[in-house]
């Protein structure tokens, strides 16, 4: 999953990938 929100493509809205890079630092995907 985390490949997918990395793909800006697959992203739906912007707001969504600084989301998602947030999740990902509190995940650990760092």
């Amino acid at each position: 999953m985390a490949v997918s929100t990395k793909g800006r493509g697959r992203g739906r809205k912007p707001i969504k990938s600084v989301e998602s890079r947030r999740m990902e630092q509190l995940i650990g995907f760092n």
